[in-house]
């Protein structure tokens, strides 16, 4: 064996020694043995004595004597404290009896009871002579303790709890608080049993008294009493399921159906969609009681066959009526989505199979889709020209008129993050690919992208594809005229200095700063001015010029610029052209001025700009481009939008 491992089995026996030692020098002190069985309800005993539950309190020490027969501290616990915990104990069982029996003064006799009737069991197996009393010893004192029966007002004690509880729960089923009246009963589990077999027996006899209540309720089952009826043997399922639970849910479960559908057919009688969807309604709630029974499940299909064709019907009228406007159409819409739902919620209902087409088809022709197109490289003036002639087709009343834009994509997405929405949401989650793809398509950016993505040289059948009703073309002419040139001539103040070598500084700042010092040797006398010529000696400056007039001429020319924009809007459907109109933007275009020439009476100043002059350009090229830029924010295109509503 090395050293390591002998060293370890030294700290093990070392351990084991320390445990012994202190296990015995606790039993001869006659102190709590911390590593007693009963240690834990030694613990337990002071502190529910300590906190004046003294029935709590023996009834822990006992049961670590149970655990532990050599637990000296717990005997002298017993001994010492049972005649004034016995005190106590009494007294207040016998207030408890005089106050009004409710829940809270049954529940703590229960309690009290049950912790003396386990007190005396303990007792009666503790060490020594059977006798009653019961002989307990510690040291040189001790205590007779009578081996009372405390089952017997335990169990009438419960029973006491049982009976209001129950009484409790007849008066809130009468008031129809059948939820509040299980709760009440659930007092019963919680606070008056002990143990799996207490409870088994408390929840069947509360699983009796529901059915014993439900029973006359189901023999007179009503429309009023059926909601009653079902949740008091809900409840009792919940406690136990007993022979008597299942048979009478059996009875009630034969009973509601017909029940039920004779109050969906009075209601169905008018034979509105309100009338219908309330019998609906009603009628679903046999599921409750027949399940998925094929003759049940046919008739509530019978049902929803008539809401669907009712549903369809209202569409069918509302598409015929809404006038085309967009709040018309948004009401269309909405229903188209009722419906679809509704088909989504109930597989079975038949001719319907194309209402999703049907709703597509609907969004693409409630709708006139126009589109701006502009020839290739002024696709940035597009959204310009849509908010002119979206204003211009807001005035056209009672039209649903879409130009294709950002602003109507993004609105285009709300529409369908409205189908997505709410009880519609399974239906459009069951159908989303072919969804999108058919109802407002217009809503992707994807969709966006490929619409900008025409010019007027594209051709109709890319509209087409799109699902485009009407183009708006504009297409582009420039023309610039001949330049001319003109010169102009500006006065301005130069102020510079010049050095010994004879190079001039265009700088009025230090020139300012050289003023200002000259001022102050000026005020000084002569001894300020040998400072002041010295410095500037040093700064190697010979001449200051300040505010010196200098000409300049600047030359440019300017071109005329006539921008004609042809206006045309086709009906892409047919190719035809349902209007035409031209529309003439002038400007001019000015070049950059250009400095050709300076004029100063200061030779070394005009020398010094004169590196600033250019030679004056023989021509100009114009660009027309912000001509255009401006000319498309003035296009009258009203024309054009009453063409489009009359199309």
């Amino acid at each position: 064996m090395n050293s390591l491992s002998r060293t370890k089995w030294r700290y093990q026996l070392l351990a084991a020694l320390t445990m012994i030692f202190l296990a015995s020098g606790c039993q001869m002190l006659g102190m709590a043995n911390p590593f007693s069985s009963g240690a834990d309800s030694y613990q337990r005993a002071t502190r529910a004595w300590d906190s004046n539950n003294p029935a709590e309190a023996l009834s822990y020490a006992a049961n670590a004597v149970y655990r532990d027969e050599k637990h000296w501290p717990a005997y002298r616990f017993i001994v010492a404290n049972y005649d004034e915990a016995m005190g106590q104990i009494n007294a207040r069982l016998a207030e408890l009896d005089q106050q009004e029996q409710s829940v809270e003064v049954v529940r703590e006799k229960v309690r009290t009871l049950r912790d003396m009737m386990w007190f005396v069991r303990y007792v009666s197996d503790f060490p020594g002579d059977s006798t009653d009393p019961k002989i307990v010893e510690s040291k040189n004192d001790s205590v007779a303790i009578p081996l009372t029966d405390y089952e017997t007002p335990l169990a009438e004690a419960q029973a006491q709890g049982y009976a209001i509880a129950f009484s409790q729960a007849s008066t809130l089923i009468a008031a129809g608080q059948v939820e509040e009246a299980v709760e009440a009963l659930q007092v019963v589990t919680r606070d008056f049993v002990q143990g799996a077999e207490e409870r088994a027996a408390a929840e069947t006899a509360i699983a009796g008294f529901l059915v014993e209540t439900a029973t006359p309720l189901v023999a007179r089952l009503t429309l009023e009493n059926l909601d009653e009826a079902t949740g008091l043997l809900a409840a009792a399922r919940r406690f136990e399921e007993t022979e008597e639970v299942a048979a009478l849910t059996q009875e009630l479960n034969s009973r509601a159906p017909a029940l039920i559908f004779a109050e969906a057919d009075r209601i169905a009688r008018p034979g509105t969609v309100a009338a219908i969807e309330s019998a609906l309604g009603v009628a679903v709630q046999v599921r409750n009681y027949a399940g998925d029974d094929a003759e049940v499940s046919a008739r509530l299909v019978s049902y929803a066959q008539r809401l669907a064709d009712l549903y369809k019907r209202g569409v069918e009228t509302s598409a015929r009526t809404a006038g085309r406007t967009r709040q018309g159409n948004r009401a269309v819409e909405d229903q188209y989505t009722q419906l679809l739902a509704f088909l989504h919620a109930w597989p079975s209902v038949t001719g319907h199979e194309t209402a999703l087409e049907e709703f597509a088809a609907f969004t693409q022709s409630s709708r006139t889709m126009v589109h701006v197109v502009l020839d290739e490289g002024y696709g940035n003036a597009r959204n310009g020209v849509v908010a002119s002639l979206e204003a211009a087709l807001a005035n056209q009343s009672g039209k649903d008129i879409w130009v294709i834009s950002k602003e109507n994509q993004e609105l285009a997405q709300t529409r369908q993050r409205v189908f997505q929405g709410h009880e519609r949401g399974r239906w459009w989650s069951a159908n989303s690919e072919q969804a999108e793809q058919i109802i407002y398509p217009d809503s992707s950016v994807r969709y966006l992208d490929a619409a900008n993505g025409l010019t007027t040289a594209s051709s109709l059948d890319e509209a087409r594809a799109l699902n485009i009703d009407f183009l708006v073309r504009i297409t582009v002419e420039t023309t610039v005229g001949n330049a001319r040139s003109s010169q102009r001539q500006d006065v301005q103040s130069v102020s510079a200095y010049q050095k010994t070598d004879g190079s001039v500084h265009l700088d009025a700042s230090t020139v300012d700063q050289w003023r200002a010092a000259r001022a102050v040797a000026d005020r000084t006398g002569d001894v300020g001015m040998e400072e002041y010529n010295r410095q500037l000696a040093e700064a190697e400056i010979t001449e200051l010029w300040h505010q010196e007039s200098v000409t300049h001429t600047y030359q440019s020319f300017t071109a005329p610029v006539t921008v004609t924009y042809g206006i045309e809007v086709i009906n892409v459907a047919n190719g035809r052209s349902i209007h035409t109109s031209r529309f003439t933007h002038r400007d001019e275009q000015t070049s950059n001025e250009v400095l050709v020439g300076v004029r100063a009476a200061v030779p070394a100043i005009q020398q010094a700009l004169q590196e600033q002059v250019r030679q004056a350009p023989a021509g100009f090229d114009p660009n027309p481009a912000p001509v255009v830029q401006a000319g498309f924010g003035q296009l009258n295109v009203a024309p054009a939008a009453t063409a489009i509503s009359r199309g």
